[in-house]
């Protein structure tokens, strides 16, 4: 009836305004004293955060990254919330960062964040947090398949692994201008599956020799990102799937 059909279309807005409400994230800070551990603090943000690598925090101030969960007529939304790290009050909240999507990775250095959302294409989200109350973002790139592991790896790049065109790819993000990120370079990996989907201990940086190691599902491939480009240096052959990789 029209009735009936003009109930569920208000309930529809209802749930449509109230968005963030529905689905919230509590935050509590835990002091040890001695051999008690006493609740200080407590909060919440909208959303959920995707995993430990949407919390940081940094100089006094919690950042979290989150999903708002899609509801009835309303996309999803992904925020990231600043809040002060004594109080757990929000201090400030870039909103609405690619609606429809959802947060597959975050990384935050020092007073910049890095989101990667995803749907269809991967966004790679260039954040300010420099001032707590106001962070803003400042750019950000568009370019097939996804990142779940974001990793910086000098003061210009961050490296991501993921997923594109049904191989795992590995991308190289030039952020030497906030303002537009770009892709430097990307390489698809002769493998459908990486451990470092599944697990951050699976990636190995080198820094001192400018290599990666990124575990493949018939090997482990040796990644050289320096000088902005991506170029296999070597690719070690298993059995089964590669896991991890140490140096002893």
């Amino acid at each position: 009836s029209e009735a009936r059909a003009a109930m569920r279309e208000e309930y529809a807005d209802y749930l449509a305004t109230r968005q963030r409400d529905l689905v919230r994230t509590g935050v509590v800070r835990v002091e040890t004293r001695g051999d008690r551990l006493d609740v200080a603090a407590a909060g919440e943000v909208p959303g959920r955060p995707l995993d430990q690598f949407a919390f940081d925090e940094h100089e006094g101030t919690l950042r979290v990254a989150t999903t708002v969960p899609r509801v009835r007529n309303a996309e999803s939304r992904n925020d990231l919330y600043t809040l002060d790290a004594g109080s757990l009050t929000v201090e400030g909240s870039v909103r609405d960062m690619a609606p429809g999507q959802r947060v597959f990775a975050a990384r935050y250095v020092e007073e910049t964040a890095y989101v990667v959302t995803f749907r269809r294409v991967d966004p790679f989200h260039v954040v300010d947090l420099s001032d707590p109350s106001d962070p803003e973002e400042l750019g950000q790139v568009r370019l097939p398949g996804f990142s779940t592991y974001l990793h910086p790896v000098d003061e210009s790049h961050v490296l991501g692994v993921g997923r594109g065109n049904g191989s795992a790819k590995v991308t190289l993000f030039d952020v030497s201008d906030p303002a537009e990120p770009t892709v430097a370079d990307e390489r698809p990996l002769a493998d459908g599956w990486s451990a470092v989907a599944e697990s951050h201990h699976a990636f190995l940086l080198d820094r001192r020799h400018g290599v990666a190691f990124v575990p493949g599902s018939s090997g482990g491939h040796v990644l050289d990102y320096t000088g902005g480009e991506l170029s296999v240096e070597t690719v070690v052959r298993t059995d089964r799937p590669a896991t991890r990789a140490r140096y002893v």
